[in-house]
């Protein structure tokens, strides 16, 4: 269709995989770190991945303490791992 644009099928972030769902509750110290993610990802910001590095230390401390399962953490990881 003419005029129309492309972006119909546009993902919102560069990086983050959309296509997994986090269905469990996140500890609410590693909201902040997803926040960020979310706005570095939107700004094409490559300091993302030092974000993400962040993310996957910090869950991976609370799988030790017992708070996420090692699944929990693979899924964090999987949506913002960014590969």
């Amino acid at each position: 269709m003419k005029g129309r644009s492309c972006e119909i099928n546009k993902k919102k972030y560069h990086w983050i995989n959309e296509d997994i769902v986090i269905d469990f509750p996140v500890p609410k110290s590693l909201l902040p770190i997803i926040a960020a993610l979310e706005e570095l990802d939107e700004k094409e910001d490559y300091c993302y991945f030092d974000w993400s590095e962040a993310l996957d230390c910090s869950a991976k401390e609370f799988v030790v303490r017992g708070k996420l399962t090692k699944k929990q953490w693979d899924l964090l990881c999987a949506k913002y791992d960014g590969r």
